[in-house]
C-alpha cells in the first residue's frame, strides 16, 4: 500500500540551515524589499507581543575597528529597556551577513555596556537624547540585518 501511516505516527524530517544564513535568499531579500519603519504609536503593542526592536543609530570607531551601532528596544510598555549595541563591523565587504553574529565591544570591555530602563516614553527620551536616535526608525525583529546592508552600499 503507498500509504500506511496512521494517525499519530510520527516522522522526523531534517530541517535544512535557516534561510538568514544563506547569503542568495537574503541578498534577493534586500534587493526586492524596501526596509518598512514600524510607526511609533505601535511600538508599545509591538512590546505587549513580547517583541525586540532595533534601530541602526550609525557606523563608529572602538580604537582601530569599525563599530556597527544600534539600539535594542525590549521588555514591556511600563518596563522597557534599551540597550546600545556596538558591534564589530564583521561584514564589510561580505555582501551579506547577520549582524546578530558579529561581537560587541561590551562583551570585550564591559565598561562600553550602556543602557536605560524605564517606563516605554522615557526610554524613547533617552534614545533620542542620549544615543541621538529618532522613535519612528524602529524595524522589525530580524531586519537589522537589512538595513547594515543598505548602509554597507552607501
Amino acid at each position: 500500500m503507498p500509504n500506511e501511516a496512521k494517525h499519530g505516527d510520527a516522522y522526523c524530517i531534517a530541517a535544512s540551515p535557516p534561510f538568514r544564513s544563506r547569503a542568495c535568499w537574503l541578498a534577493l531579500y534586500v534587493k526586492r524589499y524596501p526596509v518598512k519603519y514600524i510607526d511609533s504609536s505601535q511600538l508599545k503593542t509591538y512590546l505587549k507581543l513580547g517583541r525586540e526592536l532595533p534601530q541602526f543609530l550609525g557606523f563608529g570607531k572602538y580604537f582601530e575597528s569599525r563599530t556597527f551601532e544600534w539600539a535594542n528596544l525590549s521588555g514591556s510598555p511600563e518596563k522597557a529597556k534599551i540597550d546600545l549595541i556596538r558591534s564589530y563591523d564583521a561584514g564589510a565587504g561580505w555582501g551579506c551577513c547577520d549582524v546578530l553574529s558579529f561581537g560587541q565591544v561590551a562583551d570585550d570591555d564591559p565598561s562600553e555596556e550602556k543602557f536605560f530602563e524605564g517606563a516605554l516614553e522615557e526610554c524613547l527620551s533617552w534614545l533620542e537624547s542620549e544615543l541621538g536616535g529618532d522613535r519612528e526608525k524602529f524595524v522589525g525583529q530580524g531586519m537589522i540585518d537589512q538595513v547594515y546592508e543598505e548602509q554597507c552600499r552607501q
